[in-house]
Protein backbone atom coordinates (compact mmCIF):
# COMPACT_ATOMS: atom_id res chain seq x y z
CA UNK A 1 0.00 0.00 0.00
CA UNK A 2 2.87 2.23 0.92
CA UNK A 3 4.67 1.65 -2.31
CA UNK A 4 1.05 2.21 -4.01
CA UNK A 5 1.08 5.65 -2.24
CA UNK A 6 4.74 7.06 -3.47
CA UNK A 7 3.61 6.19 -6.69
CA UNK A 8 1.00 7.77 -7.25
CA UNK A 9 2.40 10.76 -5.20
CA UNK A 10 5.13 10.54 -8.29
CA UNK A 11 2.96 10.16 -10.91
CA UNK A 12 1.26 13.18 -9.89
CA UNK A 13 4.43 14.96 -9.68
CA UNK A 14 5.16 14.47 -13.10
CA UNK A 15 2.20 14.93 -14.68
CA UNK A 16 1.85 18.06 -13.28
CA UNK A 17 5.96 19.33 -14.96
CA UNK A 18 4.72 18.07 -17.76
CA UNK A 19 1.31 19.81 -17.91
CA UNK A 20 2.80 23.62 -16.68
CA UNK A 21 5.83 23.14 -18.76
CA UNK A 22 3.29 22.35 -22.05
CA UNK A 23 0.87 25.60 -20.67
CA UNK A 24 4.49 27.62 -20.95
CA UNK A 25 5.66 26.71 -24.09
CA UNK A 26 2.54 26.78 -25.64
CA UNK A 27 1.69 30.42 -24.51
CA UNK A 28 4.96 32.18 -24.95
CA UNK A 29 5.03 30.74 -28.41
CA UNK A 30 2.09 32.69 -29.14
CA UNK A 31 0.66 34.86 -26.37
CA UNK A 32 -2.33 36.95 -26.52
CA UNK A 33 -2.68 40.59 -26.34
CA UNK A 34 0.12 41.25 -29.29
CA UNK A 35 2.73 40.45 -26.54
CA UNK A 36 6.00 39.64 -27.80
CA UNK A 37 7.33 36.24 -27.29
CA UNK A 38 10.89 37.36 -26.54
CA UNK A 39 10.00 40.39 -24.12
CA UNK A 40 8.04 37.88 -21.96
CA UNK A 41 10.74 35.42 -21.97
CA UNK A 42 13.53 37.76 -20.72
CA UNK A 43 11.05 38.94 -18.64
CA UNK A 44 10.39 35.99 -16.50
CA UNK A 45 13.90 34.76 -16.30
CA UNK A 46 14.98 38.38 -14.56
CA UNK A 47 11.94 38.40 -12.42
CA UNK A 48 12.46 35.12 -11.36
CA UNK A 49 15.83 35.94 -10.27
CA UNK A 50 14.93 38.89 -9.00
CA UNK A 51 12.27 37.43 -6.50
CA UNK A 52 14.54 34.71 -5.88
CA UNK A 53 17.22 36.84 -4.64
CA UNK A 54 14.31 38.91 -2.32
CA UNK A 55 13.57 35.60 -0.92
CA UNK A 56 17.14 35.15 -0.02
CA UNK A 57 17.62 38.56 1.08
CA UNK A 58 14.34 37.81 3.37
CA UNK A 59 16.00 34.81 4.72
CA UNK A 60 19.10 35.93 5.47
CA UNK A 61 17.67 39.07 7.19
CA UNK A 62 15.24 37.42 9.36
CA UNK A 63 17.24 34.03 9.99
CA UNK A 64 18.02 34.77 14.02
CA UNK A 65 14.66 36.98 14.49
CA UNK A 66 12.36 34.34 15.63
CA UNK A 67 9.13 33.29 14.31
CA UNK A 68 7.75 35.59 16.50
CA UNK A 69 9.17 39.05 15.39
CA UNK A 70 8.53 37.35 11.82
CA UNK A 71 5.18 37.29 12.40
CA UNK A 72 4.59 40.02 13.80
CA UNK A 73 6.56 41.92 10.81
CA UNK A 74 4.07 39.99 8.38
CA UNK A 75 1.09 40.75 10.57
CA UNK A 76 1.97 44.51 10.45
CA UNK A 77 2.16 44.46 6.29
CA UNK A 78 -0.91 42.95 5.92
CA UNK A 79 -2.94 45.43 8.22
CA UNK A 80 -1.01 47.74 6.16
CA UNK A 81 -1.55 46.26 2.66
CA UNK A 82 -5.14 45.89 3.81
CA UNK A 83 -5.61 50.04 4.08
CA UNK A 84 -4.26 49.92 0.76
CA UNK A 85 -6.52 48.10 -0.89
CA UNK A 86 -9.00 49.88 0.99
CA UNK A 87 -7.82 53.16 -0.15
CA UNK A 88 -8.02 52.27 -3.69
CA UNK A 89 -11.64 50.83 -3.27
CA UNK A 90 -12.57 53.91 -2.38
CA UNK A 91 -10.52 55.93 -4.52
CA UNK A 92 -12.10 54.09 -7.43
CA UNK A 93 -15.61 53.93 -6.59
CA UNK A 94 -17.38 55.31 -9.48
CA UNK A 95 -20.14 52.79 -10.29
CA UNK A 96 -21.55 49.65 -8.47
CA UNK A 97 -21.23 47.69 -11.66
CA UNK A 98 -19.06 45.95 -14.12
CA UNK A 99 -19.95 43.48 -16.76
CA UNK A 100 -23.09 42.21 -17.87
CA UNK A 101 -24.29 39.57 -15.19
CA UNK A 102 -22.45 41.07 -12.15
CA UNK A 103 -24.79 44.65 -13.31
CA UNK A 104 -27.39 42.87 -13.15
CA UNK A 105 -26.24 40.74 -9.31
CA UNK A 106 -25.79 43.97 -7.92
CA UNK A 107 -28.79 46.02 -8.70
CA UNK A 108 -30.92 43.10 -7.98
CA UNK A 109 -29.08 42.60 -4.80
CA UNK A 110 -30.00 46.23 -3.54
CA UNK A 111 -33.84 46.16 -5.06
CA UNK A 112 -34.03 42.68 -2.82
CA UNK A 113 -32.18 45.42 0.41
CA UNK A 114 -34.64 47.92 -0.18
CA UNK A 115 -37.52 45.83 -0.76
CA UNK A 116 -38.49 46.43 -4.01
CA UNK A 117 -39.48 44.45 -6.58
CA UNK A 118 -36.82 43.14 -9.03
CA UNK A 119 -36.49 44.29 -12.09
CA UNK A 120 -34.61 41.16 -13.53
CA UNK A 121 -36.39 38.53 -11.95
CA UNK A 122 -36.06 36.46 -15.20
CA UNK A 123 -32.76 36.60 -15.45
CA UNK A 124 -32.48 34.34 -12.15
CA UNK A 125 -34.73 31.63 -13.64
CA UNK A 126 -32.47 31.64 -16.59
CA UNK A 127 -29.23 31.55 -14.12
CA UNK A 128 -30.35 30.20 -11.07
CA UNK A 129 -26.28 29.97 -9.88
CA UNK A 130 -26.06 33.85 -9.57
CA UNK A 131 -29.49 33.76 -7.32
CA UNK A 132 -27.27 32.66 -4.31
CA UNK A 133 -24.39 35.30 -4.33
CA UNK A 134 -27.33 38.32 -4.95
CA UNK A 135 -28.75 36.61 -1.35
CA UNK A 136 -25.87 37.38 0.35
CA UNK A 137 -24.90 40.72 -1.10
CA UNK A 138 -28.82 41.64 -0.01
CA UNK A 139 -27.92 39.90 2.72
CA UNK A 140 -24.70 42.12 3.65
CA UNK A 141 -26.55 45.27 2.23
CA UNK A 142 -29.53 45.00 5.07
CA UNK A 143 -26.93 45.08 7.55
CA UNK A 144 -25.42 48.20 6.25
CA UNK A 145 -28.50 50.08 5.93
CA UNK A 146 -29.72 48.80 9.32
CA UNK A 147 -25.74 50.66 10.50
CA UNK A 148 -27.00 53.56 8.98
CA UNK A 149 -24.97 53.64 6.15
CA UNK A 150 -26.24 55.46 3.03
CA UNK A 151 -23.71 53.24 0.69
CA UNK A 152 -23.75 49.56 1.07
CA UNK A 153 -20.37 48.86 -1.26
CA UNK A 154 -18.35 50.44 1.57
CA UNK A 155 -19.53 47.42 4.06
CA UNK A 156 -19.05 45.16 0.75
CA UNK A 157 -15.40 46.61 0.40
CA UNK A 158 -14.25 45.88 4.10
CA UNK A 159 -15.86 42.54 4.11
CA UNK A 160 -13.86 41.82 0.66
CA UNK A 161 -10.44 43.13 2.07
CA UNK A 162 -11.18 40.83 5.36
CA UNK A 163 -11.97 37.96 3.17
CA UNK A 164 -8.23 38.26 1.44
CA UNK A 165 -6.88 39.03 4.24
CA UNK A 166 -8.22 36.10 5.71
CA UNK A 167 -7.09 33.91 2.66
CA UNK A 168 -3.32 35.28 3.38
CA UNK A 169 -3.28 34.12 7.23
CA UNK A 170 -4.63 31.30 6.25
CA UNK A 171 -1.97 30.62 3.59
CA UNK A 172 1.00 31.42 6.00
CA UNK A 173 -0.82 29.13 8.61
CA UNK A 174 -0.76 26.07 6.01
CA UNK A 175 2.89 27.05 5.00
CA UNK A 176 3.70 26.81 8.69
CA UNK A 177 2.07 23.71 9.31
CA UNK A 178 3.20 21.27 6.56
CA UNK A 179 6.56 22.26 5.91
CA UNK A 180 9.58 23.09 8.06
CA UNK A 181 9.06 27.10 8.71
CA UNK A 182 11.55 29.15 7.83
CA UNK A 183 11.24 32.80 8.56
CA UNK A 184 11.14 34.40 4.93
CA UNK A 185 8.41 32.38 3.89
CA UNK A 186 5.78 34.10 5.30
CA UNK A 187 6.82 37.67 4.18
CA UNK A 188 7.48 36.61 0.55
CA UNK A 189 3.83 35.62 0.66
CA UNK A 190 2.51 39.01 1.88
CA UNK A 191 5.14 40.38 -1.36
CA UNK A 192 3.59 37.94 -3.53
CA UNK A 193 -0.26 38.60 -2.50
CA UNK A 194 0.80 42.40 -3.07
CA UNK A 195 2.14 42.75 -6.05
CA UNK A 196 -0.32 40.32 -7.51
CA UNK A 197 -2.78 43.30 -9.91
CA UNK A 198 -5.96 41.34 -10.45
CA UNK A 199 -6.19 41.64 -5.83
CA UNK A 200 -6.68 45.19 -6.53
CA UNK A 201 -9.09 44.81 -9.37
CA UNK A 202 -11.54 42.17 -8.19
CA UNK A 203 -11.29 43.29 -4.46
CA UNK A 204 -13.53 45.56 -5.43
CA UNK A 205 -16.11 43.50 -6.61
CA UNK A 206 -18.82 41.49 -5.13
CA UNK A 207 -19.68 38.67 -8.01
CA UNK A 208 -19.17 34.89 -7.13
CA UNK A 209 -14.97 35.04 -7.89
CA UNK A 210 -14.45 37.40 -4.91
CA UNK A 211 -17.37 36.16 -3.05
CA UNK A 212 -15.90 32.73 -3.29
CA UNK A 213 -12.28 33.77 -3.10
CA UNK A 214 -10.27 31.81 -0.06
CA UNK A 215 -12.78 30.07 1.45
CA UNK A 216 -11.14 26.27 0.19
CA UNK A 217 -7.63 27.89 1.91
CA UNK A 218 -9.42 29.00 4.95
CA UNK A 219 -11.66 25.56 5.64
CA UNK A 220 -8.45 23.76 5.38
CA UNK A 221 -6.41 25.26 7.82
CA UNK A 222 -9.12 25.43 10.22
CA UNK A 223 -9.60 22.04 9.57
CA UNK A 224 -6.12 21.11 9.87
CA UNK A 225 -5.75 23.87 13.30
CA UNK A 226 -8.85 21.63 14.85
CA UNK A 227 -7.83 17.96 14.11
CA UNK A 228 -3.88 18.74 14.96
CA UNK A 229 -4.21 20.95 18.01
CA UNK A 230 -7.67 20.86 19.43
CA UNK A 231 -8.18 18.59 22.10
CA UNK A 232 -11.77 19.33 23.59
CA UNK A 233 -14.14 16.96 21.24
CA UNK A 234 -17.03 19.14 21.28
CA UNK A 235 -15.12 22.13 20.46
CA UNK A 236 -12.92 19.50 17.50
CA UNK A 237 -16.23 18.42 16.17
CA UNK A 238 -17.57 22.26 16.26
CA UNK A 239 -14.31 23.84 14.22
CA UNK A 240 -14.31 20.87 12.02
CA UNK A 241 -17.97 21.32 11.31
CA UNK A 242 -17.13 24.95 10.39
CA UNK A 243 -14.63 23.90 8.30
CA UNK A 244 -16.47 22.09 5.86
CA UNK A 245 -19.18 24.86 5.96
CA UNK A 246 -16.63 27.60 5.03
CA UNK A 247 -15.40 24.99 2.14
CA UNK A 248 -19.45 24.67 1.24
CA UNK A 249 -20.34 28.65 0.99
CA UNK A 250 -17.18 28.91 -1.28
CA UNK A 251 -18.31 25.97 -3.57
CA UNK A 252 -22.21 27.38 -3.81
CA UNK A 253 -20.79 30.56 -4.68
CA UNK A 254 -18.66 29.01 -7.54
CA UNK A 255 -18.46 25.62 -8.00
CA UNK A 256 -14.29 25.35 -8.77
CA UNK A 257 -13.01 26.59 -5.76
CA UNK A 258 -14.28 23.19 -4.28
CA UNK A 259 -11.31 21.86 -6.32
CA UNK A 260 -8.68 22.76 -3.47
CA UNK A 261 -10.60 21.15 -0.75
CA UNK A 262 -10.56 18.10 -2.92
CA UNK A 263 -6.97 17.73 -3.52
CA UNK A 264 -6.25 18.52 0.04
CA UNK A 265 -8.54 15.52 1.06
CA UNK A 266 -6.60 13.47 -1.02
CA UNK A 267 -3.17 14.39 -0.74
CA UNK A 268 -3.32 14.04 2.87
CA UNK A 269 -5.09 10.55 2.61
CA UNK A 270 -2.17 9.55 0.32
CA UNK A 271 0.22 10.25 3.34
CA UNK A 272 -1.31 8.89 6.57
CA UNK A 273 -0.28 5.28 6.33
CA UNK A 274 -1.25 4.32 9.91
CA UNK A 275 -4.95 2.63 10.64
CA UNK A 276 -5.73 4.36 13.28
CA UNK A 277 -4.65 7.55 11.52
CA UNK A 278 -6.85 6.57 8.63
CA UNK A 279 -9.61 5.98 11.17
CA UNK A 280 -9.50 9.30 12.54
CA UNK A 281 -8.85 11.29 9.95
CA UNK A 282 -12.17 10.29 8.09
CA UNK A 283 -13.72 10.67 11.38
CA UNK A 284 -12.38 14.18 11.02
CA UNK A 285 -13.02 14.54 7.32
CA UNK A 286 -17.24 13.20 7.94
CA UNK A 287 -17.99 15.62 9.99
CA UNK A 288 -16.19 18.46 7.90
CA UNK A 289 -18.66 16.75 5.29
CA UNK A 290 -21.90 17.02 7.40
CA UNK A 291 -21.04 20.99 7.55
CA UNK A 292 -20.13 21.10 3.74
CA UNK A 293 -23.88 19.47 3.21
CA UNK A 294 -25.69 21.97 5.69
CA UNK A 295 -24.85 25.14 4.25
CA UNK A 296 -25.17 24.14 1.02
CA UNK A 297 -28.82 22.60 1.54
CA UNK A 298 -29.12 25.64 3.70
CA UNK A 299 -28.72 27.97 0.80
CA UNK A 300 -31.01 25.25 -1.51
CA UNK A 301 -33.43 25.59 0.92
CA UNK A 302 -33.89 29.24 1.44
CA UNK A 303 -33.21 30.12 -2.82
CA UNK A 304 -36.33 27.78 -3.28
CA UNK A 305 -38.54 30.16 -1.45
CA UNK A 306 -38.51 32.57 -4.32
CA UNK A 307 -40.22 31.53 -7.35
CA UNK A 308 -38.00 33.19 -10.02
CA UNK A 309 -35.57 30.13 -8.70
CA UNK A 310 -38.00 27.38 -8.25
CA UNK A 311 -38.84 28.20 -12.33
CA UNK A 312 -35.08 27.21 -12.61
CA UNK A 313 -36.20 23.55 -13.93
CA UNK A 314 -38.56 25.22 -17.29
CA UNK A 315 -36.01 28.18 -18.20
CA UNK A 316 -32.60 27.45 -17.17
CA UNK A 317 -29.92 26.86 -19.36
CA UNK A 318 -28.46 23.37 -19.09
CA UNK A 319 -24.78 22.67 -17.41
CA UNK A 320 -23.79 21.37 -20.23
CA UNK A 321 -24.05 24.31 -22.74
CA UNK A 322 -20.75 25.69 -20.98
CA UNK A 323 -19.51 22.13 -21.48
CA UNK A 324 -20.70 22.42 -25.06
CA UNK A 325 -19.10 26.45 -25.96
CA UNK A 326 -15.56 24.58 -24.44
CA UNK A 327 -15.53 22.17 -27.47
CA UNK A 328 -14.98 24.34 -30.74
CA UNK A 329 -12.61 26.82 -31.48
CA UNK A 330 -10.98 28.73 -28.30
CA UNK A 331 -13.72 27.72 -26.19
CA UNK A 332 -14.58 30.77 -25.05
CA UNK A 333 -18.08 33.21 -25.50
CA UNK A 334 -16.93 34.49 -28.02
CA UNK A 335 -15.80 32.18 -29.32
CA UNK A 336 -19.08 30.35 -29.46
CA UNK A 337 -21.39 33.48 -30.05
CA UNK A 338 -23.72 32.44 -32.38
CA UNK A 339 -24.18 28.93 -30.15
CA UNK A 340 -24.87 31.22 -27.15
CA UNK A 341 -27.50 33.45 -29.49
CA UNK A 342 -29.39 30.65 -30.27
CA UNK A 343 -28.97 29.23 -27.43
CA UNK A 344 -30.67 32.41 -25.73
CA UNK A 345 -33.70 33.00 -27.86
CA UNK A 346 -34.81 29.43 -26.54
CA UNK A 347 -37.08 29.48 -23.46
CA UNK A 348 -37.91 26.11 -22.18
CA UNK A 349 -35.33 24.81 -20.74
CA UNK A 350 -35.63 21.51 -22.12
CA UNK A 351 -35.24 23.10 -25.81
CA UNK A 352 -32.16 24.04 -24.66
CA UNK A 353 -30.85 20.91 -23.79
CA UNK A 354 -31.41 18.95 -26.75
CA UNK A 355 -29.97 21.80 -28.67
CA UNK A 356 -26.80 21.54 -26.70
CA UNK A 357 -26.62 18.36 -26.96
CA UNK A 358 -27.49 18.39 -30.77
CA UNK A 359 -24.54 21.39 -30.55
CA UNK A 360 -22.12 18.54 -28.74
CA UNK A 361 -23.03 15.65 -31.23
CA UNK A 362 -21.86 18.27 -33.86
CA UNK A 363 -18.57 19.57 -32.62
CA UNK A 364 -17.65 16.52 -30.80
CA UNK A 365 -14.59 15.39 -32.84
CA UNK A 366 -13.37 19.02 -32.49
CA UNK A 367 -12.51 18.91 -28.85
CA UNK A 368 -9.57 16.26 -29.59
CA UNK A 369 -8.21 18.57 -31.92
CA UNK A 370 -4.98 19.72 -31.95
CA UNK A 371 -5.72 23.32 -32.84
CA UNK A 372 -8.56 23.43 -30.40
CA UNK A 373 -6.89 22.66 -28.11
CA UNK A 374 -3.56 25.07 -28.16
CA UNK A 375 -6.10 27.77 -28.60
CA UNK A 376 -8.28 26.99 -25.83
CA UNK A 377 -5.05 26.62 -23.43
CA UNK A 378 -4.05 30.45 -24.78
CA UNK A 379 -7.68 31.61 -23.86
CA UNK A 380 -7.25 30.31 -20.23
CA UNK A 381 -3.46 30.54 -19.86
CA UNK A 382 -2.27 33.35 -22.07
CA UNK A 383 -3.63 36.83 -20.91
CA UNK A 384 -2.44 36.45 -17.35
CA UNK A 385 -4.98 38.84 -15.47
CA UNK A 386 -7.43 36.29 -13.92
CA UNK A 387 -10.05 37.86 -15.66
CA UNK A 388 -9.71 41.19 -13.91
CA UNK A 389 -10.50 42.96 -17.10
CA UNK A 390 -14.50 41.84 -16.66
CA UNK A 391 -14.49 44.18 -13.53
CA UNK A 392 -12.71 46.87 -14.73
CA UNK A 393 -14.56 47.89 -18.00
CA UNK A 394 -17.30 49.50 -16.28
CA UNK A 395 -16.84 49.48 -12.52
CA UNK A 396 -13.53 52.21 -12.37
CA UNK A 397 -13.07 55.65 -13.64
CA UNK A 398 -11.91 56.60 -17.01
CA UNK A 399 -8.97 58.66 -15.51
CA UNK A 400 -7.72 56.21 -12.49
CA UNK A 401 -4.46 54.04 -13.33
CA UNK A 402 -6.54 50.61 -12.44
CA UNK A 403 -9.44 51.26 -14.97
CA UNK A 404 -6.19 52.53 -17.63
CA UNK A 405 -4.80 48.85 -16.76
CA UNK A 406 -7.24 46.52 -17.46
CA UNK A 407 -9.69 48.10 -19.33
CA UNK A 408 -9.31 46.83 -23.19
CA UNK A 409 -9.14 50.50 -24.36
CA UNK A 410 -7.05 51.97 -21.70
CA UNK A 411 -3.30 52.88 -22.52
CA UNK A 412 -1.76 51.22 -19.93
CA UNK A 413 -3.47 47.81 -21.06
CA UNK A 414 -0.94 46.12 -22.96
CA UNK A 415 1.41 47.30 -20.26
CA UNK A 416 -0.95 45.54 -17.23
CA UNK A 417 -1.08 42.38 -19.46
CA UNK A 418 2.40 41.93 -20.06
CA UNK A 419 3.38 42.74 -16.19
CA UNK A 420 0.57 40.29 -15.33
CA UNK A 421 1.68 37.42 -17.52
CA UNK A 422 5.47 37.46 -16.70
CA UNK A 423 3.84 37.34 -12.82
CA UNK A 424 2.07 34.39 -13.25
CA UNK A 425 4.34 32.49 -15.78
CA UNK A 426 7.33 32.93 -13.53
CA UNK A 427 5.48 31.32 -10.37
CA UNK A 428 4.83 28.82 -13.30
CA UNK A 429 9.18 28.19 -13.88
CA UNK A 430 9.47 28.00 -10.38
CA UNK A 431 6.78 25.53 -9.05
CA UNK A 432 8.22 23.81 -12.19
CA UNK A 433 11.66 24.02 -11.10
CA UNK A 434 10.25 22.87 -7.17
CA UNK A 435 8.36 20.38 -8.18
CA UNK A 436 11.19 18.81 -10.66
CA UNK A 437 13.32 19.02 -7.42
CA UNK A 438 10.37 17.53 -5.11
CA UNK A 439 9.53 14.59 -7.81
CA UNK A 440 13.49 14.11 -7.60
CA UNK A 441 12.98 13.51 -3.26
CA UNK A 442 13.52 9.91 -2.57
CA UNK A 443 10.66 10.37 0.01
CA UNK A 444 8.26 12.37 -2.17
CA UNK A 445 5.23 11.45 0.53
CA UNK A 446 6.99 14.23 2.64
CA UNK A 447 6.25 17.24 0.25
CA UNK A 448 2.83 16.91 0.88
CA UNK A 449 1.83 20.80 0.64
CA UNK A 450 3.83 20.40 -3.16
CA UNK A 451 1.13 17.30 -3.81
CA UNK A 452 -1.87 19.47 -2.73
CA UNK A 453 -0.66 22.19 -4.59
CA UNK A 454 0.12 20.32 -7.99
CA UNK A 455 -3.10 18.06 -7.67
CA UNK A 456 -4.91 21.78 -7.54
CA UNK A 457 -3.48 23.02 -10.39
CA UNK A 458 -4.41 19.60 -13.06
CA UNK A 459 -7.70 19.49 -11.08
CA UNK A 460 -8.14 23.45 -12.37
CA UNK A 461 -6.47 22.00 -15.59
CA UNK A 462 -8.80 19.65 -16.37
CA UNK A 463 -11.67 21.23 -15.70
CA UNK A 464 -11.05 23.96 -18.60
CA UNK A 465 -10.17 21.70 -20.61
CA UNK A 466 -13.81 20.43 -21.00
CA UNK A 467 -15.44 23.63 -19.94
CA UNK A 468 -15.91 26.91 -21.19
CA UNK A 469 -12.35 28.80 -21.22
CA UNK A 470 -11.88 31.55 -19.37
CA UNK A 471 -9.37 32.83 -17.31
CA UNK A 472 -11.28 33.95 -14.36
CA UNK A 473 -12.03 30.46 -13.49
CA UNK A 474 -8.16 30.77 -12.38
CA UNK A 475 -8.43 33.58 -9.80
CA UNK A 476 -9.69 30.89 -6.53
CA UNK A 477 -6.49 29.09 -7.24
CA UNK A 478 -4.60 32.15 -6.66
CA UNK A 479 -3.90 31.62 -2.70
CA UNK A 480 -2.92 27.44 -3.45
CA UNK A 481 -0.41 29.12 -6.32
CA UNK A 482 1.25 31.52 -4.30
CA UNK A 483 1.96 28.76 -1.59
CA UNK A 484 3.15 26.71 -4.13
CA UNK A 485 5.52 29.39 -5.61
CA UNK A 486 6.67 30.02 -1.78
CA UNK A 487 7.43 26.39 -0.73
CA UNK A 488 9.50 26.28 -4.41
CA UNK A 489 11.35 29.01 -3.85
CA UNK A 490 12.51 27.79 -0.42
CA UNK A 491 13.26 24.03 -1.83
CA UNK A 492 15.09 25.91 -4.19
CA UNK A 493 17.21 28.19 -2.22
CA UNK A 494 17.44 24.86 0.03
CA UNK A 495 19.24 23.12 -2.80
CA UNK A 496 21.45 25.59 -3.55
CA UNK A 497 22.91 25.65 -0.04
CA UNK A 498 23.08 22.48 0.16
CA UNK A 499 25.06 22.11 -2.95
CA UNK A 500 27.46 25.16 -2.17
CA UNK A 501 27.96 23.73 1.27
CA UNK A 502 28.53 19.86 -0.30
CA UNK A 503 31.62 22.03 -2.56
CA UNK A 504 32.88 23.93 0.53
CA UNK A 505 32.92 20.11 2.43
CA UNK A 506 34.34 18.55 -0.81
CA UNK A 507 37.23 21.42 -0.70
CA UNK A 508 37.81 21.51 2.54
CA UNK A 509 37.72 17.59 2.81
CA UNK A 510 40.60 17.45 -0.25
CA UNK A 511 42.63 20.48 1.41
CA UNK A 512 42.94 18.42 4.46
CA UNK A 513 44.02 15.46 2.88
CA UNK A 514 47.19 16.73 1.29
CA UNK A 515 47.97 18.47 4.77
CA UNK A 516 47.77 15.46 6.40
CA UNK A 517 50.28 13.71 3.79
CA UNK A 518 52.50 16.66 4.11
CA UNK A 519 52.11 15.54 7.65
CA UNK A 520 52.52 12.09 7.37
CA UNK A 521 55.67 13.02 4.66
CA UNK A 522 57.46 14.31 7.82
CA UNK A 523 57.40 12.24 9.91
CA UNK A 524 57.94 9.28 7.62
CA UNK A 525 61.48 8.63 8.05
CA UNK A 526 61.79 6.86 4.28
CA UNK A 527 60.04 10.34 3.17
CA UNK A 528 62.81 12.19 5.24
CA UNK A 529 65.80 9.98 3.50
CA UNK A 530 64.57 11.07 0.10
CA UNK A 531 64.12 14.50 0.94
Amino acid sequence: MKRLRTGINYIIGLVYIIVVLLIMAVCLLKPQHNLISRQLLIGIILVFFFFLMLYLLLSFMFRKKGNGFCDAVFTVLSILWGIVLICIGVLCRNSTVSFWDYEICYRSALEFARNISLSDAFYFSVNPHNWKCVLVLAFVMKIGYAMGLEDPYYLLLVLNIILIEAALFSSKYILKAFFPYKPGMSLMLIVMFGSCLPLYALSQSFYTDSLSFGFSVIGISLFHYAFIHVGNKYLKSAFLVLSGILVGFGFTMKVTSFICGIAFFLCLLLRIDNKNSNVKYLCAFIRATFGFILICVLLEVISMNYEWYRDKDKFSEPTISYVAMGMKNDGTYYGNRDFRIALDEITDSNEKAEFTKAYICENINELWSIDHILAKMRANYASGNLGAEDFARYSYGDENVLSRLFNYDGDLYWYGCKYDMIWLFQIYLVTAIGATLSFLKKNRSSTVLMGVYELTFLGYFLFLFIWEANNRQLFNMLPMLIIGYVLSLELILGCVVEYIERISFSEKHQGNTVSDDLDGDKQNPCAQGKN
